[in-house]
């Protein structure tokens, strides 16, 4: 019960993080988004309820505070994590090399969404501007995963009361 009370105060955090702190210190050059990173890590690892409202919160806060169009991130979120709690039904998710591509694809996927979005909703066609950012992005995104996920693993041990105890590099 207790770790579901955690979830919201932990989303809204990385939020805020995100989109105030990283983008600070990279001078809005570059947007990394560790918020699809947690997405791709609930829909790995995580138990479906848990998952859900985790991917739920996240897309919630995105949209609260970065997009014009409100659902966006939870419609992109939401179908991210939902084919990728289907996925790891049946594949081993925990060998390095399956991290990494499956992170760059689905940050491509997600920027492919957008992308669609704003084309559809607005009539604006950023399809250049989406590949200037979201390319890098996925690319230094899923160098960073098998690290992102290793420290998530570590968080939701702590999250579940189990002791202390080292994590499985992948």
């Amino acid at each position: 019960m207790i770790r579901y009370l955690v979830l919201p105060p932990l989303a809204l955090g990385l939020v805020i993080l995100q989109t105030s702190i990283v983008e600070l210190f990279t001078a809005e050059r570059l947007s990394l988004e560790f918020t699809i990173v947690v997405v791709i890590y609930a829909g790995l690892f995580m138990e479906t309820g848990r998952g859900a409202i985790l991917t739920f919160l996240m897309g919630y806060f995105m949209d609260a505070l970065v997009t014009p169009f409100p659902g966006l991130y939870i419609l992109s979120y939401g179908a991210l994590f939902f084919t990728l709690s289907t996925v790891s039904a049946r594949v081993y998710s925990a060998k390095t090399f399956f991290l990494i591509s499956v992170t760059f694809l689905s940050v491509l996927a997600e920027g492919i969404i957008l992308v669609s979005a704003y084309y559809i909703i607005y009539d604006m066609n950023v399809l250049l501007t989406g590949l200037k950012i979201y390319l890098p992005q996925a690319c230094i995104l899923s160098g960073l995963s098998p690290i992102l996920f290793h420290f998530c693993r570590r968080l939701e041990g702590y999250g579940n009361g189990k002791p202390a105890q080292q994590a499985q590099w992948p």
